[in-house]
């Protein structure tokens, strides 16, 4: 995008420069996604040493769920067991679904198996809070066209709503 490639960029924890300008963000709390009848799925919210009885899914270094990740990954001081390690966001969901492991992720592109109860999401008990932002970003200084900003503010008030969604932690 910076290079002109792109007009707009959606990402999550995008590193913050001077040739990026953020048009809107949204903060969306990490849990553990499941099948729904995991012997955690009834929580609100588990401590990571609760999760890490149970076979892992994890993120990889590509995506930014990894990083906010880590450092309650790497205070862990026992063992854990670690299926796989994927950039794959719907092949971790997928595996989560069907039971095989926990993955974590927000609850942002699992509206649908949400409310079909075919998933469960159970926040991360840590302190602090561990949340990603969530932004929309144009190359600085740019002038934007006038679809292209009304798309910017469409998606900006989706994000919104769905961090109004999030539960008071």
């Amino acid at each position: 995008m910076i290079d002109g490639d792109a007009d707009v960029a959606i990402g999550f924890n995008l590193e913050r420069t001077d040739a990026l300008r953020q048009c809107a963000m949204g903060r969306f709390s990490l849990g553990a996604i499941m099948a729904p009848d995991h012997p955690l799925a009834h929580l609100q919210e588990v401590s990571f040493t609760d999760y890490a009885r149970y076979p892992l899914i994890l993120a990889g270094p590509e995506l930014s769920v990894h990083a906010a990740m880590k450092s309650v990954i790497t205070n862990h001081k026992k063992p854990t067991t670690v299926l796989l390690r994927t950039a794959s966001i719907e092949l971790a969901k997928t595996m989560a679904m069907e039971g095989v492991g926990l993955a974590f992720q927000t609850c942002i592109g699992l509206e649908r198996e949400l409310k079909e109860k075919r998933i469960a999401n159970v926040y991360l008990k840590v302190q602090p809070n561990l949340v990603t932002k969530l932004g929309i970003y144009v190359r600085s200084g740019r002038t934007l066209p006038p679809a292209l900003d009304a798309f910017i503010h469409i998606v900006a008030d989706e994000i919104e709503l769905r961090a109004a969604d999030e539960p008071p932690r």
